[in-house]
């Protein structure tokens, strides 16, 4: 199954579940994507300039005085 990234099982007390579980493989393979979105993620950062990361900055202070600790309201404000 998935070029033999995951495998599935049976669950015996139930047969509408099908468990998945990642392969050995598969693991690999998602830590190799976790890295290079990781690093992806780093080289975006230090290209953002900084001017973009102030007003990224002020947009998410008011959001969250709109619905401080909730922040499934601010998504729905949004």
């Amino acid at each position: 199954m998935c070029a033999g990234l995951v495998s599935r099982s049976q669950d015996p007390h139930d047969r509408r579940n099908v468990p998945l579980a990642l392969t050995d493989e598969g693991g690999r393979a998602l830590s190799t994507i976790y890295a290079e979105t990781e690093a992806w993620l780093l080289l975006s950062a230090l290209l953002v300039e900084q001017e973009d990361l102030e007003r990224a900055a002020i947009a998410s202070e008011g959001a969250l005085a709109v619905a401080p600790g909730r922040p499934d309201a601010v998504l729905a404000a949004a």
